[in-house]
């Protein structure tokens, strides 16, 4: 019903054009029926192109027409005859047309008049033509008849209501044709006795048809059918049969035209022909395929309305003061705890839902704002239909007449309930905050007092294991001072012990002596040379100064070399050229030493076969690079990311202290300005060192 009844305003204008339209003509039809014209649903009918049958009753007037001769005998002219009837009855003064020219009748059209006439009794037969008389306002028919001595009998027919019937016809054509242009609606008209129907331009329209140029076509009601949706032609059969029809139609349905479903809207009378009795249906057909579509779209809005409603517990409603009725969205029935068949309500029962310590409250504000002229934002609890307590905040704007009675009031419901926890359940979370806070900086002083003690803890360890590092760094020299001064002491020993054994079986001589003294010299200058390298070799005096690499791996061998020969491990050096660079050189030095011996200790705890250590020197991008290969076995996926990290050891070097990278880094990159990088290469790592390049050699 609601879509019946938009659809009815649909398009307001053009059906009241029409209505203007069926007015006239039964206008028309009473004027006819006035003048004594028998008249017909017949006569305007659609399936007729043009105006009925003849009037049964018209003025007619006979007149006499005498010829006028000239000098040779020649009409030139016809008179109306005194004997002609009064012609007052039309409008002609009888002394302004008795003896006077019959082109008068015809008045501006006169002179063709004469001539119509006079070609007439040439010709020897009767003839029909019409006139218009301007000073009578009436169309004629004119019969004109010769008779002897070329006298002529003029039967003069009023035909002036007719021509009125036929140019009203041709405007009502008009109007129709326009209303079609201007609207989707077209005329029809349904003989239930022969099944044919006849349809004007705006119904073709809709069919999608080539325009005709008559008003109108007429089709088979097969025809029809043939467009009617399959699933709507029983039911169209149904309504129309001569069983069911009434007084009127209004119905829809669907048609299929072109591949595209329309729908379309026929509504129209019932009228009974007089001649046969049988029943004729006269109406339109609307095309209302877009109004359909407006249909599905604000369907579908009012269920996205309803759904945003039902998510965010808000709802709209309106009150009627005139009827006391009260109704809402599908939102507003499950806030108040109502079904939509409850709707409306009266104000009574809206009141009566509000919970008694808020119901007279409520009830004085709402009177207020409706004596004020005001709108009213408040807060309430209702109680609703299953007994349930909830908060609602109530929005309302009050609508008036002109001489300011209310009108209607309309506004919306928020449930607030699910609001109202959350703002209780939040002052509960703001005190437990205040307690977990308070906890919580009580906590963080316990924290700091525990991290200051922490510190201290490793800090005093950073100190041991610093020291620990340093003290291998001096267990790492001395033993290499020890191992380069065992064998020249050893020889210093026993060739002392040579000597006392010679001079105490008297075999010592001067010439021996002397020799033994030289020999003896050798051995002391070697210890003092050993002295010297250890000394320049580990001088920790903070001063840069210029030292080529090569000097420096050399010296590395030289001292690394026995521990190595010891451990049955390869050191070898491949360099070609020497580059000089600019910095400390036992710091460089150390650097080197530390990743030897963390491949020394690889090699120990892996039992590597055949192990070796191979430094090569090249140039790079204007960077000296040394890179220091192994034969290892390679540093582990999971802590090649880390093992420049300080106390960070493998598990398989857990006697490590874990600095040696560590500072061999930081040398390289703090006093150098270089980059040490560790990866893995063939069988074992590659610990690459690159040093900005200053002097080649």
């Amino acid at each position: 019903m609601t879509g019946q009844k938009n659809f009815m305003k649909y398009d307001e204008d053009i059906r009241e054009w029409i209505n203007r339209i069926y007015s006239e003509v039964e206008s028309m039809k009473t004027l006819l029926e006035e003048n004594n014209y028998n008249i017909t649903r017949a006569d305007i009918d659609l399936s007729q192109n043009a105006i009925g049958s003849e009037f049964p009753e018209k003025e007619c007037f006979d007149l006499i027409l005498e010829p006028v001769l000239d000098n040779k005998k020649t009409v030139i002219d016809y008179l109306v005859s005194a004997q002609s009837s009064d012609l007052r009855k039309i409008g002609f003064p009888a002394k302004m047309i008795i003896k006077k020219s019959a082109g008068k009748l015809a008045g501006d059209s006169g002179k063709e008049f004469l001539q119509f006439i006079k070609s007439t009794v040439q010709m020897g037969k009767s003839r029909i033509t019409e006139f218009f008389n301007a000073e009578s306002s009436r169309y004629f028919q004119a019969v004109v008849h010769p008779v002897a001595n070329n006298r002529v009998e003029l039967l003069l027919i009023d035909i002036t209501l007719e021509q009125k019937h036929q140019l009203q016809v041709k405007r009502y054509e008009n109007l129709f044709s326009k209303a079609e242009e201007t609207s989707t609606t077209g005329f029809f008209q349904y003989n239930t006795h022969t099944h044919e129907i006849y349809i004007t331009e705006g119904v073709l329209s809709i069919f999608e048809c080539a325009p005709t140029a008559s008003p109108t076509e007429k089709k088979s009601l097969n025809e029809y059918l043939s467009c009617v949706h399959d699933d709507d032609k029983e039911r169209v059969l149904s309504l129309i049969s001569e069983e069911r029809l009434s007084s009127s139609i209004d119905f829809n349905h669907r048609v299929v035209v072109r591949d595209k479903t329309k729908h379309v809207h026929v509504s129209g009378s019932v009228f009974y022909d007089t001649l046969d009795d049988t029943i004729s249906l006269i109406g339109t057909v609307e095309d209302i395929t877009a109004f359909k579509e407006l249909e599905v779209k604000l369907h579908a809005l009012h269920k996205q309305l309803d759904e945003t409603e039902r998510i965010v517990h808000i709802a709209s409603w309106k009150y009627e003061y005139l009827d006391d009725a009260l109704s809402g969205s599908n939102e507003t029935c499950n806030i108040l705890g109502i079904t939509p068949d409850a709707f409306p309500i009266t104000f009574g029962e809206f009141i009566n839902m509000i919970h008694k310590d808020d119901r007279e409250n409520i009830y004085l504000k709402f009177q207020k704002s409706l004596a004020e002229h005001q709108d009213m934002i408040d807060n309430y609890r209702i109680i609703d239909k299953i007994g349930r307590i909830r908060n609602i905040h109530f929005i309302c704007w009050n609508h008036y007449t002109m001489d300011g009675k209310p009108l209607y009031s309309r506004g919306y419901l928020q449930d607030t309930t699910d609001l109202k926890h959350l703002e209780e359940q939040l002052q509960e979370s703001r005190k437990d905050l205040k307690v977990n806070t308070d906890q919580l900086q009580n906590l963080q002083a316990d924290l700091e007092v525990t991290l200051e003690n922490r510190l201290n803890e490793i800090r005093q360890q950073d100190k041991y294991r610093i020291l620990n590092y340093k003290w291998n760094s001096i267990t790492n020299i001395l033993q290499q001072v020890a191992q380069h001064w065992l064998q020249p002491v050893q020889l210093l020993s026993s060739q002392i012990q040579n000597c006392v054994d010679a001079f105490d079986y008297g075999e010592l001589d001067s010439n021996g002596f002397h020799q033994k003294h030289e020999e003896i010299k050798k051995i002391i200058n070697e210890l003092m040379s050993n002295i010297d390298t250890f000394r320049e070799h580990f001088d920790r005096r903070n001063h840069s100064e210029h030292f080529q690499t090569n000097d420096v791996l050399q010296e590395i061998i030289h001292l690394e070399g026995k521990n190595a020969e010891v451990s049955g491990i390869n050191l070898t050096l491949e360099a070609g050229k020497s580059y000089e660079l600019n910095g400390k050189k036992a710091d460089f030095s150390e650097a080197v030493i530390n990743i030897i011996h963390n491949a020394l200790n690889i090699f120990t705890q892996r039992q590597i076969d055949s192990p070796s250590i191979k430094m090569i020197v090249q140039k790079h991008n204007n960077s000296v690079v040394l890179d220091i290969i192994d034969n290892g076995g390679g540093i582990s996926e999971e802590i090649i990311d880390r093992i420049f990290e300080p106390y960070f050891s493998a598990k398989e070097s857990l006697g490590a202290s874990g600095l040696g990278l560590f500072f061999a880094k930081k040398i390289i990159e703090t006093n150098f300005g270089g980059q040490l990088e560790g990866f893995n290469q063939g069988s074992g790592a590659c610990f690459r060192i690159s040093i900005p390049l200053t002097i080649e050699k």
